[in-house]
């Protein structure tokens, strides 16, 4: 063993072993008298896998006390709010950081394959997390505030930020050893790394972040329901309150205006039920990999492995199935066509049709893909349905219409006159499609599902589990997301403080935060900014 290997090791061990309460608070922090809080400030609370469903339950029964106190009776809650397709943790921030859809941020889920890099991307390492900086496309909500003084803590999904509150030294332990609850306590404990810097200052910052992880951790471990999963959410809410109760003490609380959101709901997993879709794919001769590779394998190296495969499986959420294929006799670069994909050739004389076989099993939900520009396949074992999408001086139409059987969607049996009347009946704006859908098993899937086959990233099929299954995962994993079902989607989103009164009710999109807070404090005033989210905030 190195000596460096050793070291890392020993780090690991002492840094794991320490108590949960390691990071405590000062006695009595203050914020002196003399900073400043004029302009507008922002703190964002990012929970990770909150959906509103679990939200309104812990609500409701009295456990979420300081988010009720600080947050809910003092803010309007916008609802309902949909997160982003996918319903995934690398795909949903960024999406709300940057007002962008994941289809146009360059970030389509947590796992994902660039058929023109080579890259196969994998965000849960601490080798290859921060990469997520490079791979977003689009400005991020930090850069659009280049001369304000801002921070982040936690989370990877800070890139333009001035000030980034991280130690991996903390928090790479605390992973290894599965102390989620104590990488909370971190994120708490540097927003009092943030007041120290505010008072030396004599500013607030314009923007601040705080990022809470261990409820994703532990729903994919003990489920929706657990005492365990209950008990961490409870302890993000004193946590909430601990900050709160900071600018409370100080006089600063209404100064400052508060925003919750999360990134998705979770879907609870009947035991045993996990389908593999590249076992398929194998059972039909079709030399598929899930080896992940980065820039770090070099692109040589990375273009000899892939020659090798016919086909890539990449799984995010355990919900969400990407199935990159290659053309018979081409290179990886040209994408399969609807006909090539119905018509898969797997062995001379043999020819299979992908997307109706995956549909057919009991795993999966639906199946889908393109069939043409600005059209998208749906399938399940229901029937299968059309989406074309169609760009006019006044923005984007969409159209939604039945092939043959039942709507894969559900929207045709829908109990809304106005919903049923929309499909195979004209183009509706994207905001009409939220408005329509919202209430449904699968809100705003449409709009949403046209805008994700626009990344160069998402996989030629995209496949969402049905409920109770999941495309990967250990046995004692009960919960998972990436789906298109509601509970994964639906995702909390309120402001509290100075200004809320002022913000749209909903139904809303987390790709509207970033325009939202742009315009609350009043950035860019130079230029407008385009964004596919609008903003819910009304100045007049």
């Amino acid at each position: 063993m190195t000596y460096a290997a050793g070291l890392w090791i020993l780090i690991v061990l002492v840094a794991g072993c320490t108590g949960y309460d390691n990071i405590t608070p000062p006695d009595d922090p203050k914020i002196a008298t003399d900073v400043d809080f004029s302009n507008g400030r922002v703190i964002m609370f990012m929970v990770d896998a909150l959906g509103q469903d679990k939200f309104d339950e812990l609500l409701g029964t009295g456990r979420l006390p300081n988010i009720k106190r600080y947050i809910v009776d003092r803010g309007v809650m916008v609802r309902p709010n949909v997160t982003s397709l996918t319903s995934n943790t690398y795909a949903c921030f960024p999406a709300a950081l940057t007002g962008y859809f994941p289809g146009h941020t360059g970030v389509p889920a947590n796992f994902w394959f660039d058929r023109r890099t080579r890259v196969h991307r994998r965000y849960d390492l601490l080798r290859t997390r921060t990469l997520i900086g490079t791979d977003i496309e689009p400005h991020t909500l930090y850069e659009h505030l280049p001369t304000d003084w801002t921070t982040a803590a936690h989370g990877y999904f800070h890139r333009g930020v001035n000030h980034f509150h991280e130690s991996r030294l903390t928090i790479g332990p605390a992973f290894w050893w599965g102390n989620f609850r104590f990488i909370d306590r971190v994120t708490t404990a540097r927003f009092y790394d943030v007041l120290r810097e505010a008072n030396a200052r004599r500013d607030w910052p314009a923007l601040t972040t705080l990022y809470y992880y261990s409820g994703d951790a532990i729903m994919h471990r003990a489920g929706r329901s657990s005492p365990e999963l209950h008990s961490a959410f409870e302890q993000i809410d004193v946590h909430i309150g601990e900050v709160c109760e900071v600018l409370a003490r100080n006089g600063k609380l209404d100064q400052v205006l508060l925003v919750l959101l999360a990134d998705h709901g979770a879907h609870d997993q009947t035991p045993g039920h996990i389908h593999d879709p590249a076992a398929d794919l194998r059972r039909f001769g079709i030399a598929t990999t899930r080896e992940f590779m980065s820039e770090f394998d070099g692109e040589k190296k990375r273009r000899a492995f892939f020659s090798r495969f016919r086909a890539v499986c990449s799984v995010t959420g355990n919900r969400t199935c990407f199935l990159y294929l290659r053309r018979p006799g081409a290179s990886w670069a040209p994408r399969p066509t609807d006909k090539t994909l119905r018509n898969y050739p797997v062995v001379p004389g043999f020819e299979v049709d992908l997307p109706g076989y995956f549909a057919k099993h009991p795993a999966v939900d639906v199946v889908t893909w393109r069939t043409g520009e600005n059209a998208i396949g749906i399938l399940s074992a229901r029937g299968e349905a059309r989406l074309s999408r169609r760009e006019v001086r006044a923005g984007k139409l969409y159209s939604y219409r039945l092939v043959h059987g039942r709507d894969p969607l559900g929207y045709a049996d829908a109990d809304n006159p106005r919903l049923r009347s929309m499909i195979g009946k004209g183009e509706y704006s994207s905001l009409s499609w939220l408005d329509a859908t919202v209430h449904t098993n699968r809100p705003d899937v449409v709009p949403q599902l046209a805008e994700l086959f626009d990344s160069r990233r998402v996989g030629d099929l995209v496949l969402f589990a049905a409920p109770g299954w999941a495309f990967t995962g250990l046995t004692e994993q009960c919960a998972h997301h990436g789906g298109i079902a509601r509970g994964e989607l639906l995702t909390p989103l309120i402001f509290a403080g100075p200004g809320a009164e002022r913000m749209e009710r909903g139904p809303s999109r987390n790709i509207n935060i970033t325009p939202t807070i742009l315009d609350y404090l009043g950035r860019p005033s130079d230029k407008p900014l385009t964004f596919d989210g609008r903003s819910l905030y009304r100045a007049d």
